[in-house]
């Protein structure tokens, strides 16, 4: 028994899109305006129109349940999916996410976009306050504090790491002691002069070096940024694909199958051709979706790749570039090499959005690929019950047929024994006839032969006697049915006068063969 069909509908409101499982008794117009207002949280009283693009690109409106059952019987009837409906554009009744009914998501779901935001929002690099550490603190508070994704948390947790390497706090502790100081104008001397142009040049090496250790810091630390986010997308790029069911393997049974039950009926061949070669139709349309499907996600995940690393390429360049101008410019002065460590912290922020955005694209491209398995897996099951209920019906109806065949056949048997039967009476009652005709001639024939041995007619020819016997004969002949006189007198010369003969001849419808053809005109 093959499972309840069911009707499935994309709803798209925004930049979401759900699916609507019903069966057919449910497919009208309230019930499907309920359950969009409650995966998207609208009022279903002021819910307006659904629309969706005909085959002609034009924009069909459907707002009654005639319309939606006109709609799916058209696409049952061309062998395809429902359109994909779309929600026009309406302010939400409602900002509580928490209305959305989500697929395998906590209630208190948010979008991505928002908690990127609560993440990253900072104030510009000129106000913020002089004090690093407190800065840095206050950086940290505010990751601690995101309520994003649980697949962001590792992400901004490297990067935090990553940057704490640019706060003075974690920088050698003789670098504060080596910062160039102001002399008092009244304790200038010439002595003093000197020493302290000593210890100018000093501040500037140890600058210099300490620049130039930041400057190798930070590259090994957006290396290993680097590395982290490309395993934490090939993690997330290769989980859609673990938990597809062997759709090869179900296919095939199915086709073992139907190919068993078309050869147990053998009249039905040519039909089973034709139903099986619109399956491998419909089968072949299925694989080339699902092929399409993948090679799309495959394709968007190059790409993502492929920017990804254009993205690496472009801050490695940026990183190096920053690095040489603050090498410089902490050559110059220590000061403004201190002033410009915020930037670095700030374009460690900025690298942790873009890996971010290249998460949320990776995590999207995932949900697509595992719908579209899902779509291809649910189009296979409905291939195969349909190939399934027409082979059922097309065994029924080789049974109906061979029934039909021995009902008729047997009609025609007794027909033809009833024939039989009665051309064998007709055959009995004939020959018990030509019995009686013979036994009555052969009385007669005997009574005239002994009436003429006892007193013979004198001087009467032989001729003549000869042609009162036939003349006899054929009058018998003639009483019993048979009127063709020279075809009986044709018999009873071929013969010689037997009665008995000639009736049997008649009767049979046999042909005589003599040995002497002119025995025939004796």
């Amino acid at each position: 028994m093959s499972a309840p069909q069911r009707i499935t509908l994309k709803v798209s409101h925004a930049a979401a899109t759900r699916r609507i499982r019903l069966t057919p008794e449910q497919l009208t117009w309230s019930t499907v305006t309920a359950r969009v207002a409650e995966l998207f949280g609208l009022d279903a009283n002021t819910l307006p129109a659904l629309v969706y693009i005909d085959e002609d690109g034009d924009k069909i409106t459907l707002d009654s349940d005639r319309e939606l059952l006109t709609l799916w019987t058209d696409s049952m009837r061309a062998n395809q999916p429902m359109p994909h409906l779309f929600l026009p554009s309406s302010p939400l009744t409602t900002q509580d996410t928490s209305a959305w009914v989500l697929a395998n998501a906590a209630t208190d779901a948010s979008s991505v976009a928002d908690a990127s935001e609560r993440a990253f929002d900072k104030a510009p690099a000129d106000e913020q306050p002089r004090n690093l550490g407190k800065d840095t603190a206050d950086q940290n508070a505010v990751e601690d504090d995101s309520d994003g994704d649980d697949e962001q948390q590792p992400l901004l947790r490297n990067a935090n790491e990553s940057t704490t390497t640019l706060v003075p706090n974690n920088m050698p502790p003789d670098v504060p002691e080596n910062q160039p100081r102001a002399v008092p104008s009244h304790a200038k001397q010439p002595a003093q002069e000197q020493s302290q142009a000593q210890g100018h040049e000093q501040e500037e090496e140890q600058a210099r070096k300490h620049a130039d250790a930041d400057e190798q810091q930070q590259t090994r630390a957006g290396e290993q940024k680097d590395e982290s986010n490309e395993e934490q997308r090939q993690q997330d790029t290769s989980s859609p694909y673990d938990d597809l069911p062997p759709l090869g393997t179900q296919i095939c049974e199915l086709a073992r199958q139907f190919v068993a039950t078309i050869q147990s009926n053998p009249e039905l061949v040519d039909n089973a051709r034709r139903v099986a070669d619109q399956s491998i139709d419909v089968l072949q349309r299925g694989v080339l979706f699902l092929l399409g499907a993948l090679r799309e996600g495959v394709t968007r995940a190059h790409e993502a790749t492929r920017d990804a690393a254009e993205r690496r390429n472009e801050r490695r360049s940026e990183r190096q570039h920053e690095s040489r101008q603050n090498t410089t410019a902490s050559a110059s002065s220590a000061t403004s090499g201190q002033r410009d460590m915020p930037h670095g912290a700030a374009n460690g922020d900025a690298f942790s959005a873009l890996a971010s955005s290249a998460t949320t694209l990776a995590h999207t491209m995932q949900q697509r690929a595992a719908e579209f398995a899902r779509e291809a897996q649910w189009n296979a099951s409905v291939f195969s019950e349909r190939a399934q209920d027409r082979a059922t019906t097309l065994a029924q109806t080789a049974q109906v047929h061979a029934m039909s065949y021995a009902e008729v056949a047997q009609r025609h048997a007794t027909a033809l024994a009833e024939r039989a039967a009665e051309q064998a009476s007709r055959a009995q009652a004939a020959a018990t006839a030509a019995a009686a005709a013979a036994s009555a001639s052969m009385a007669s024939t005997a009574s005239r032969a002994a009436a003429d041995t006892a007193s013979p007619a004198p001087n009467m020819p032989e001729d003549h006697v000869q042609g009162n016997l036939y003349a006899e004969q054929l009058k018998h002949l003639k009483e019993m049915g048979y009127n063709d006189e020279d075809h009986l007198m044709h018999l009873l010369h071929a013969y010689g006068g037997d009665l008995t003969r000639t009736v049997e001849a008649l009767v049979g419808d046999t042909i005589f063969e003599a040995e002497d053809a002119d025995d025939l005109y004796a």
